[in-house]
């Protein structure tokens, strides 16, 4: 099965939402800026200060609130975590008034 990008950078942090730094020291956002992120920063909402990295594939990584994990993909006003935030608890995004996605 054919990873995303962002499944790809996870997988180079352990899959660990607190692990900034890899093996080689590069940290996240330096990884994600070599993979040709878009990058957007989010400082409204209850997410604070959040970056959202968005690959060509669509998927992306959302660093905030001290972790990262991989967000919500093709939604790039969305600053939510998959399968942890979007959707679970409430109806819509709570971190990006701006986000389309509904559920």
């Amino acid at each position: 099965m054919t990873q995303t990008i962002a499944q790809q950078i996870s997988r180079l942090f352990g899959d660990d939402g607190q692990r900034f730094e890899a093996d080689d020291g590069r940290d996240i956002g330096d990884v994600c800026e070599e993979k040709s992120a878009r990058t957007d920063r989010e400082r409204r909402g209850y997410a604070g200060c959040a970056t959202r990295y968005e690959f060509e594939d669509g998927s992306a990584i959302v660093t905030r609130d001290g972790g990262w994990d991989i967000g919500i993909p093709h939604c790039a006003a969305c600053y939510c975590w998959e399968g942890a935030d979007h959707g679970r608890h409430v109806p819509q995004c709570i971190y990006s008034p701006d986000c389309e996605i509904e559920f």
